[in-house]
């Protein structure tokens, strides 16, 4: 999987999707995809598909509340970045583009995560989560939002 910046000529999307750093003391929260899911056993944020007709900031509150149980108001959510991304295998290439968001928490939230979507959540902190087992482009994102250049 590549991801860019900003949209390559040829680039035909085949859905958008949202994710979010919810960020608590210095910590994001992330979360173990079951491994019967695509991606297993990897670690990720809270994130999904957008579903036709539906708003960004809308389908991450969704998201949000469906996979962490944590209920947002949408002024909360700060954009963070949109990245274009390309999977390389397996044909044909899947394109879709990936806007990103973050949520600072003063309160750690009860997280009620879907079982049939994730094996456990935990919070750490970036260099932490680095270590990880994360879905692709995570890695990236986290160094860009907390070791930009």
């Amino acid at each position: 999987m590549i991801f860019f910046l900003r949209p390559p000529t040829d680039f035909k999307p085949a859905f958008h999707a949202v994710g979010c750093f919810c960020l608590l003391d210095q910590k994001i929260l992330l979360l173990l995809r079951q491994s019967g899911r695509p991606q297993p056993n990897t670690w990720g944020m809270p994130a999904g598909k957008v579903k036709p007709g539906e708003c960004l900031l809308p389908a991450m509150q969704r998201e949000l509340m469906e996979e962490t149980g944590i209920e947002t108001d949408i002024e909360q959510l700060v954009y963070f970045n949109t990245l274009y991304v390309r999977f390389q295998d397996p044909e044909p290439k899947l394109n879709f583009v990936y806007h990103t968001y973050s949520l600072n928490l003063k309160v750690r939230p009860t997280v009620i995560i879907n079982p049939r979507e994730h094996q456990q959540f935990g919070w750490f902190k970036p260099r932490q989560a680095l270590e990880l087992e994360l879905i692709p482009v995570l890695s990236d994102l986290i160094k860009i939002y907390f070791y930009p250049i």
